[in-house]
């Protein structure tokens, strides 16, 4: 049986901003926001965070899939259906302006 693993807890203002909520999924959006930032450095843009959130698994998630037990299935579902989209829905909501026009000029 493997022991308890125990994972770094990240803090960041990008997800303290969409994320100022004390609730469970906020809490876990925020965690997200932050390691992506921290472990993929800074995205300079909306769209340059959007683009890094689509390929990022968060470390507790790639643990499950690297150590499967029954609730691997749960966990990266909660982050693909849940987490995940939480995080690009409300960065298009915070962000919706820049996209705008990032859009509009055809920037990426």
């Amino acid at each position: 049986m493997e022991s308890e693993k125990y994972f770094q807890g990240y803090s960041g203002r990008l997800g303290d901003y969409l994320f100022p909520e004390e609730g469970f999924y906020d809490m876990e959006a925020r965690h997200c926001v932050s390691e992506l930032l921290a472990r993929h450095g800074g995205a300079s843009t909306p769209q340059a965070f959007l683009v890094l959130l689509e390929t990022f698994t968060p470390e507790m998630v790639q643990h499950k899939i690297d150590n499967p037990d029954w609730s691997t299935a749960q966990t990266v579902s909660r982050w693909e259906n849940t987490t995940k989209k939480l995080i690009r829905r409300r960065t298009e909501q915070r962000f919706a302006d820049e996209l705008a026009a990032a859009n509009s000029s055809g920037q990426e």
